[in-house]
């Protein structure tokens, strides 16, 4: 059978410091007093006082670390939640799986791309969803890096696929792409998607597919 010191070795080894930093200033207390000829009855009321502040503010400030402790793994445990989020987000729009899109989104969540809003609420980004998916059947977008501060994630990604679907009224391509792109998406203290903010190269999308951009007829 464990003993009490080896089931809680941390709380034996603090209350020990504690025990022998609180002896050695009573000492020196003590020291002190009989310099100044202080009786011995006044002496014992005067270290049974120190003793009691020592106790006291060593109380004080163990439940001031407990409190930055509790703050600070409230604080890590949203950051994973919220990395855990960005990357079940992104997975999401590779899987076609609105499922995991609403489980991770609040009901109006906003949308913008490239600086324009596209959607207001959670059948609104799976319209669009599927407006993509169904350009580009094995659309795959893999986080580069993925960051969070300060209730948001900072994502930068890499966009592949084969324009083998409808993009919107126009034939399919047959042709592959590559994009770049970077989305910030904002969470609530519950820990859920509030908005995304995306920015890619949408010319280069549409070049890789083949199309030209014509220039102005000048008058």
């Amino acid at each position: 059978m464990e003993t009490f010191g080896q089931k809680y070795p941390v709380l034996v080894q603090s209350c020990f410091s504690f025990w022998v930093k609180k002896r050695f200033f009573i000492v020196q207390l003590r020291v002190s007093f009989d310099g100044l000829g202080i009786k011995p009855t006044m002496m014992r009321k005067l270290l049974c006082i120190f003793s009691v502040l020592l106790f006291l503010l060593g109380s004080c400030r163990e439940q001031k670390d407990d409190q930055i402790s509790t703050i600070a793994a409230a604080e890590n445990a949203m950051e994973r939640s919220m990395l855990a989020a960005s990357e079940n987000y992104m997975k999401a729009w590779t899987q076609n799986d609105f499922a995991l899109m609403r489980s991770i989104t609040i009901n109006d969540l906003v949308r913008s791309a490239n600086g324009e809003t596209t959607s207001t609420n959670q059948s609104g980004l799976e319209a669009t969803v599927r407006y993509w998916r169904s350009a580009i059947p094995d659309l795959k977008i893999s986080i580069d890096q993925l960051v969070v501060k300060d209730g948001k994630s900072f994502a930068s990604w890499i966009c592949t696929g084969t324009n083998t679907g409808m993009f919107g009224e126009t034939p399919p391509t047959g042709k592959k792409m590559r994009a770049t792109g970077f989305t910030v998406l904002t969470f609530n203290e519950d820990g859920q998607i509030i908005k995304e903010d995306s920015y890619y190269d949408l010319l280069g999308v549409v070049e890789a597919w083949g199309y030209t951009l014509t220039p102005p007829i000048m008058e």
